[in-house]
């Protein structure tokens, strides 16, 4: 599933419009969905099962602190 859409024109992220969000914090502003961070993390995990693996997070890449909370999770 697609986290990310358009119903009728409008882009939505998880079920929230991405204007209702652009309205409520202002612009420029990043979105991110928490599901699919989950679900490709999980996919990246999945992938490996098989061998002993550590997935780690360049934080470098990204110092969001929801973000990181996330993938120290």
């Amino acid at each position: 599933m697609n986290n990310f859409e358009y119903r009728d024109g409008e882009l939505y992220c998880e079920q929230v419009p991405v204007s209702r969000i652009a309205k409520e914090v202002g612009t420029p502003c990043y979105i991110y969905s928490y599901a699919t961070l989950v679900r490709h993390f999980r996919a990246y995990d999945g992938a490996f099962k098989s061998l002993p693996h550590v997935i780690a997070f360049a934080m470098k890449s990204n110092s969001n602190i929801a973000i990181l909370r996330l993938m120290a999770k």
